[in-house]
């Protein structure tokens, strides 16, 4: 591992966060692949055994939040108080947002004009009202139904995050940056006080898994890291002790192991996730171009990080499109047998494809004109993180 140095918060693009998104998008598409259909739980005692860590990969979206928060909470802190911020940060997320959600959205109610809803139920199934997704409020809708499923299911974490983008740039410029950030953390211990309620008095809420109230401590927690990678000497002494920090993390990674195969992570699940995740991030910055860190710059992983945002509203509709037509009359399922894997993986390599083709040509010419807005009084020695 390279020596420590006196260095601040390196400048430029950050290749590991890339290999953590490509982390993140695969834990959540196997998941979805396996678990969500039913098909590990069903499964021989061999294969549930092998795969009994799967059911936990939806926490991918949680790693998703958390580097979503220092990223985001990075560019608000750098930016908040430029002329152009608001305009400019609003622009750049529907840039970087909208596109590839147009393209679902429009593939989705095609397929509802044109395909059987019998043999294609699990695709429509559980949906909201078509305005839901247009405002970001499908996670409110899902939490007032009590459900979340079919194809557009997954969207309910990018309402939670289109909903952090409006509250997080706005509350910072009313409150100041001091302020917000002590909002910010009482939030966090809030979503933490709400679910232990609700699970006490046996309230099982799907707005405790949907809701930003209640899923806001890994954005709080990205956002907590950068406000700690600006200031020099909080960063500083974070390098000095990066050791320390790595055996924190390996402890709690061999404690989440026995937890899961426990199923012992009770009132706290969330908020030990999103602190695994935060100290998982904060070592990727601290241990960066070391061989500690080596995995996260391989290519393949950095490619899965590139694509990582459309895959994950592709796989979805393309998963279950491609196993309704191919297996007529069977619910999707990956175990099943040789068949269903199969099809699985000619769902994942055309989820991969198609994911790929919409980064090149739909949203990389979008998000650069989204790039021709600046914000114009920035100081370039702040700029330390770009998304």
């Amino acid at each position: 591992m390279p020596p420590i140095d006196n260095k601040t918060l390196p400048s430029g693009h950050i290749k590991e966060l890339d290999g953590i998104r490509g982390i993140a998008i695969l834990m959540v598409v196997f998941f979805h692949y396996t678990v969500w259909t039913g098909s590990v739980s069903e499964s021989p005692a061999s294969i549930r055994a092998l795969f009994f860590p799967v059911q936990y990969f939806w926490s991918g979206v949680d790693l998703f939040f958390t580097l979503s928060g220092f990223l985001i909470g990075g560019i608000i802190l750098d930016n908040y108080k430029n002329s152009c911020f608001f305009k400019t940060f609003w622009i750049r997320r529907a840039c970087r947002i909208l596109p590839a959600l147009a393209l679902v959205l429009l593939t989705y109610y095609a397929m509802k004009a044109f395909l059987d809803p019998t043999r294609y139920e699990w695709i429509f199934l559980d949906e909201m009202p078509w305005w839901s997704y247009l405002t970001f409020t499908q996670n409110i809708m899902m939490a007032k139904a009590q459900c979340a499923g079919g194809a557009l299911g997954i969207t309910w974490s990018l309402a939670v995050e289109e909903q952090f983008y409006l509250f997080a740039p706005i509350s910072i410029v009313v409150l100041g940056r001091k302020n917000w950030i002590r909002t910010l953390l009482f939030l966090a211990f809030f979503a933490l006080t709400l679910r232990i309620l609700s699970m006490k008095i046996e309230l099982i809420n799907m707005a405790l898994h949907t809701s930003l109230l209640a899923r806001m401590d890994p954005l709080v927690g990205g956002v907590l890291l950068a406000v700690l990678s600006r200031n020099n000497k909080a960063y500083q002494f974070a390098r000095e002790n990066r050791f320390l920090i790595l055996m924190i993390f390996i402890l709690m990674l061999l404690c989440t192991i026995g937890l899961m195969w426990r199923q012992g992570f009770g009132l706290f699940m969330y908020a030990w996730l999103s602190f695994l995740f935060t100290t998982f991030l904060c070592l990727t910055i601290l241990y960066r171009s070391s061989s500690l860190t080596y995995l996260l710059r391989m290519p393949w992983l950095m490619f899965f990080g590139g694509i990582s945002y459309g895959l994950y509203l592709y796989h979805q509709i393309i998963n279950l499109f491609i196993q309704l037509s191919l297996r007529e009359g069977a619910r999707p399922s990956f175990f099943e047998n040789a068949e269903a894997v199969t099809i699985t993986a000619v769902a994942f390599i055309s989820s991969v494809f198609i994911s790929w083709i919409s980064l090149k040509y739909i949203e990389k010419p979008i998000l650069r004109y989204g790039h021709h807005f600046s914000y114009k009084d920035k100081t370039p020695s702040n700029n330390r993180l770009s998304s």
